[in-house]
């Protein structure tokens, strides 16, 4: 269960199967910072079906990972 209340209110919503509220409150307090956040929202779009906002989600999740590490794979990805 994530710590910062945000996400944890984002968590709770999808816990209770209120994915739509989950993206409201997500998109009103963004974490851009916070790869919890990316996973929640890619998780919630994939709830509702958004695919495309799903993948990009779980990709800058994993780009903020990587750069967190200081990977060289973020720099050949931001590349390409």
């Amino acid at each position: 269960m994530p710590t910062n209340p945000t996400l944890h209110l984002a968590q709770h919503f999808l816990d209770i199967q209120q994915p739509h509220k989950a993206l409201e409150y997500l998109s009103k307090n963004p974490q851009l910072e916070d790869a919890e956040y990316w996973r929640l929202l890619g998780r919630t779009h994939y709830l509702l079906d958004h695919d495309t906002e799903a993948s990009q989600a779980f990709s800058e999740g994993l780009r903020d990972c990587l750069r967190s590490l200081n990977s060289p794979l973020v720099s050949a990805s931001d590349e390409s």
